[in-house]
């Protein structure tokens, strides 16, 4: 009996090894596989507690013109599951950085999208965090669904210094506003900070943040470089965004001053230009709301 027994568990542990023979082969295959298909541009093995994974980046092999190349990130855990990635993330361009966003002493992954296009819509970032062999994308908590599709996270900095990062947006809706050129379109950048794990609105919690927007603002709208005829529709955007960050700060009476003071001394000669800003000057809550940032600043 006890033979039985023991040459029953050689058997198991024998079938065990050779199926992990075979999943190990597997993945191997499958990597193959995709290799054949597209080029390894980095592979990193990192350790999550006692987990080990694999991040891989991979090229599309192509001879299409390079505005059309796809670029694929895959995680693999190595401690199981070794023939099925856990994530899969297909763009243009894809670059990738490991930083600890949430001060828990665990790096998250953050990747860093480009659709290959030259716009403000065309380039964000996400956030993954592997948790329990799993990967799942931090979430953004945006006030409408709708924006989502125009609310690009760009940056993560450390505002406030309490070792969690921030989230810093870019409106794309502004860019090219009233028919200005690209580099002239107004900025607006909105604050997201991580609540119980989930990114929410939190921009009237900066005031510095937006303080030093201004000032780099004004330093353009001072320079006689800028405030040439010229460059009329560069310097209405800047004005534009300075009255924004006046907004965003809590000060938009103060914003309304300043977007005179420097409309007054400018004195466009657009006429969409002077149009928009005299109605702005009469209607500037009515203006806010237009442009729907008054769904950005609310409490």
């Amino acid at each position: 009996m006890n033979f039985i027994k023991k040459n029953t568990i050689l058997i198991v542990l024998v079938l065990l090894s050779i199926l992990s023979i075979i999943l190990v082969l597997k993945w191997q295959k499958n990597l193959v596989f995709v290799n054949e298909k597209y080029k390894v541009v980095s592979k990193e093995k990192i350790f999550i507690g006692n987990k080990s994974f694999l991040l891989l980046l991979l090229e599309k092999v192509s001879n299409k013109p390079p505005d059309i190349q796809e670029q694929v990130f895959k995680v693999y855990n190595l401690t199981s599951n070794q023939s099925l990635s856990l994530f899969e993330k297909r763009e243009h361009t894809i670059e990738y950085r490991l930083k600890d966003i949430d001060g828990d002493k665990i790096p998250e992954i953050v990747l860093n999208l480009w659709t290959g296009g030259n716009c403000w819509r065309c380039r964000w970032i996400e956030i993954l965090k592997i948790r329990n062999e799993r990967i799942e994308k931090i979430k953004i908590d945006y006030p409408e669904e709708s924006m989502e599709k125009w609310l690009k996270p760009i940056e993560l900095e450390d505002l406030n210094n309490d070792g969690v990062e921030e989230i810093i947006a870019l409106d794309s809706r502004w860019e090219f506003y009233q028919n200005v050129c690209h580099a002239c379109s107004p900025e607006v950048y909105v604050i997201f900070s991580l609540e119980d794990g989930v990114y929410k609105i939190s921009s009237k919690n900066f005031p510095n943040f937006y303080e030093n927007e201004i000032k780099r603002l004004e330093k353009i709208l001072n320079n006689e470089y800028y405030s040439s005829y010229s460059n009329e529709e560069y310097y209405f955007g800047k004005l534009i965004s300075l009255l924004i960050n006046y907004i965003f700060k809590g000060e938009k009476e103060k914003g309304l001053l300043e977007l005179k003071k420097y409309a007054e001394k400018y004195n466009f000669q657009s006429k969409n230009f002077k149009e928009e800003i005299e109605y702005i000057k009469r209607n500037l809550d009515k203006w806010i709301s237009e442009v729907n940032i008054d769904k950005l600043i609310k409490e």
